[in-house]
């Protein structure tokens, strides 16, 4: 009878942890995320441990998990590694040319960087275990990858090559991550590992596209001119001296263009979202008031009494909290407004030499410029529905010390799409450009980022 007692004991435990688990599986299969546990555990001693010599005989494989989903199973080698790849199929509709004409056909697909896909790294020389990692977001710049150190599995959350967590200990050995689940990963790891990341609601990042779409739709009217803003009564003005501003003599069809310098770019953009609010637009001489100061007795003190380094970062700040004033019913200044963006989320980076000690947040300075796709996907996930704008801080070498100068204004709009795929659109001086574009053309700068709500009423002049 005590044995009796003891296996429905076990079993009852068994069942529990089944329980346990099957919250987070189903949430995550119910998100299209294809698990290859099954799979994994079904070629365990065929796959998993042979050494390169015996996998390179082998043909790659399309099994089935307990879902009915296909994977691949298949192996590649690089000259000093080897890798077991377990993909999941992605049918793609592909245009087809022929002389009858365009046609489209489906194929399928098992690309390796995928949704669901589980990668099994070792060394070719000793078949012994460097790393899984483990693709667990639509966007598969976001991903779990396992590692081993001193006997111990280690777990890091990667970000678009910064690491939201790194070192973390399973306490599991490396074996049995072989042929474990993500409900198993995800309940070994609830509380160490930031799974807010991957925990997408498409329907709160409608206002961001929206705004997105309006901004598009008018690029064509706007010209970049510097020194051009739209006074707070709609009035084309010089941002230095507030004197009408006309159009060039050689501009044809003027009166349907929008002249604008970099400032005037984004506050266009602010004034849509207030224009509906209020009926008018941010005066200008507020937005001009410091925010921050320099040594008087200092090169960049005394270059600052004749000409102003820190206009960009002056400008963004008191345009959302101008923004923020209107949302609260309250005059809000700046330093009471809480709209600069101050988050450091990741420990350390990956870059071409190797790991290194993440460059967070700099007081008046910002971001490093190559850390804002990692950010940006950070801050779309705690702060749907937020737009952002950026003060690009330049540096002049040639002068010593060196000087730091704020002159650009960049606005950014991060969210995700109905696939839950991460998307940024960046705007610049009348034009859309990619992050990466923005990175070529100013290496190794700072952006200083400050934030205001989007919203679906959006009208701008």
């Amino acid at each position: 009878m005590a044995a009796i007692h003891k296996r429905l004991y076990a079993v009852m435990a068994v069942l529990a942890c089944i329980c346990c688990a099957l919250p987070l599986f189903a949430e995550y299969n119910y998100k299209g995320m294809p698990d290859s546990a099954m799979i994994r555990r079904n070629v365990e001693e065929t796959w998993l441990y042979p050494p390169a010599s015996v996998l390179r005989e082998k043909q790659p494989e399309v099994l089935q998990n307990e879902a009915g989903e296909l994977f691949e199973v298949r192996f590649e080698e690089t000259e000093d590694r080897f890798f077991v790849i377990i993909a999941p199929r992605r049918a793609v509709t592909l245009s087809v040319y022929s002389q009858d004409g365009m046609s489209t056909m489906t194929s399928d697909v098992y690309a390796a960087e995928a949704y669901g896909s589980w990668i099994l790294t070792k060394n070719s020389a000793d078949n012994s275990f460097v790393s899984i990692k483990y693709y667990i977001a639509p966007d598969t710049n976001v991903f779990v990858q396992f590692r081993s150190e001193g006997g111990t599995a280690l777990a890091d959350f990667v970000v678009y090559g910064s690491f939201a967590a790194r070192g973390v200990q399973l306490g599991v050995p490396i074996e049995q991550l072989y042929t474990a689940s993500f409900a198993d990963i995800a309940a070994w790891t609830r509380t160490t590992l930031p799974w807010q990341y991957i925990d997408i609601l498409p329907e709160l990042y409608h206002s961001p596209q929206q705004m997105v779409s309006v901004i598009r739709e008018n690029l064509g009217r706007i010209v970049y001119t510097e020194d051009a803003v739209l006074e707070g009564d709609g009035t084309l003005v010089h941002l230095s001296s507030g004197a009408p501003f006309e159009a060039p003599d050689d501009m044809h069809d003027a009166e349907n263009k929008l002249f604008l310098s970099s400032g005037g770019f984004v506050k266009w953009i602010v004034d849509g979202l207030l224009l509906p609010e209020t009926g008018g637009a941010l005066k200008i001489e507020p937005l001009l008031r410091q925010t921050t100061a320099r040594s008087p007795i200092s090169r960049s003190g005394v270059l600052e009494q004749t000409y102003n380094l820190d206009f960009a970062l002056d400008w963004t700040r008191n345009l959302a909290a101008g923004a923020e004033s209107v949302y609260t019913g309250s005059n809000m200044l700046y330093a009471d407004s809480g709209v600069d963006v101050q988050i450091d989320p990741f420990a350390s980076e990956l870059s071409p030499a190797g790991i290194a000690v993440s460059s967070g947040y700099i007081r008046n300075a910002g971001y490093p410029i190559q850390t804002l796709q990692a950010l940006f996907y950070v801050l779309a996930v705690q702060e749907p529905g937020k737009f952002y704008l950026g003060a690009l801080r330049e540096t002049d070498m040639s002068q010593s010390p060196e000087i730091h100068f704020f002159t650009n204004c960049i606005a950014f709009f991060p969210y995700f799409d109905a696939n839950a795929e991460f998307k940024i659109a960046v705007f610049m001086n009348g034009q859309e450009i990619t992050l990466d574009r923005l990175e070529e053309a100013y290496p190794d700068t700072f952006v200083h980022l400050v934030r205001i709500s989007a919203s679906d009423m959006f009208f701008p002049e």
